[in-house]
């Protein structure tokens, strides 16, 4: 399956629901907050998802049921949570809080993937080192060891296994850290769950 980015990313679906509930607070009708959101739309598919949201909202169904048509952007629980205020007639209330919860989850987030920069850089860095010592400089070393026609000992023939592995396979060991890192930039952009 073909990865593609959300219609909305976390850190946007928490800003649509905190406006959706400052428009609902301040009294505006369900129907034209969709069209003042619509009308802040970024991209065609924000703009098309607030369209489908205003014509199901429209044609009588409720917001929650509308937002439970789009899973990938709406939780399960957090349209449960929309229908019960839409029942209680506290709409704008619950979507505040949902937005408060949201925004609480997206510096949560943050603040983990700061938390793990620092570790991975160093991580990457120790890696690089090793790496090059492995490719460049035991490969000298063993010339010398070659020279001498001395029986060498397990540890440094382990050491010249690793080096004659890194040295004919480091294309491929570039490609997995090239795709670990395209994984990992594919794992931060997925909305929120």
């Amino acid at each position: 399956m073909i990865w593609r980015a959300p219609v909305l990313s976390a850190s946007e679906r928490a800003v649509w629901l905190r406006q959706l509930a400052s428009l609902l607070l301040a009294g505006l009708p369900l129907e034209r907050c969709l069209i003042a959101l619509a009308e802040e739309a970024r991209t065609p598919e924000q703009i098309q998802l607030m369209a489908q949201l205003r014509a199901e909202v429209q044609s009588g169904q409720g917001l929650a049921q509308a937002l439970g048509d789009h899973p990938r952007l709406f939780k399960p629980m957090d349209v449960a949570v929309i229908a019960a205020g839409e029942q209680s007639g506290q709409l704008g209330r619950v979507i505040d809080a949902l937005a408060r919860d949201a925004d609480q989850r997206l510096r949560l987030r943050n603040k983990i993937l700061s938390a793990m920069l620092y570790p991975a850089i160093v991580s990457l860095i120790s890696l690089a080192i090793v790496m090059f010592l492995l490719g460049a400089v035991v490969p000298r070393i063993a010339e010398v060891f070659t020279a001498s026609r001395q029986a060498l000992p397990w540890l440094t023939q382990c050491m010249l296994g690793m080096s004659a592995v890194v040295r004919s396979g480091w294309p491929w060991m570039l490609l997995a850290v090239l795709l670990g890192w395209l994984g990992l930039q594919a794992w931060t952009r997925q909305p929120q769950r």
